[in-house]
């Protein structure tokens, strides 16, 4: 997957840059993507086209993701820490 011009692969090392004290994950945490599932291949050909605004837009990206309902994917993506 493409995010911010940069290539991501199942396998890279991911640095935090970010706190999140209420998931329990702090700047400086290091991290490896384990999967990355394309739900994008399921949705809409509109809604792919919307993802992929939001996607390429720094500023959009860090408001979806500070939603409580990010925050709770995110939460499951990490093992429910």
């Amino acid at each position: 997957i493409i995010i911010y011009d940069v290539l991501y692969r199942e396998g890279d090392k991911v640095l935090q840059l970010v706190n999140m004290p209420d998931d329990n994950i702090y700047n400086g945490d290091i991290g490896i993507i384990l999967e990355i599932n394309n739900i994008l291949n399921k949705a809409d050909p509109s809604d792919i086209e919307k993802a992929k605004k939001i996607i390429s837009d720094k500023s959009a990206l860090s408001k979806v993701l500070s939603t409580p309902a990010a925050k709770q994917i995110l939460k499951k993506f990490l093992g429910g820490k």
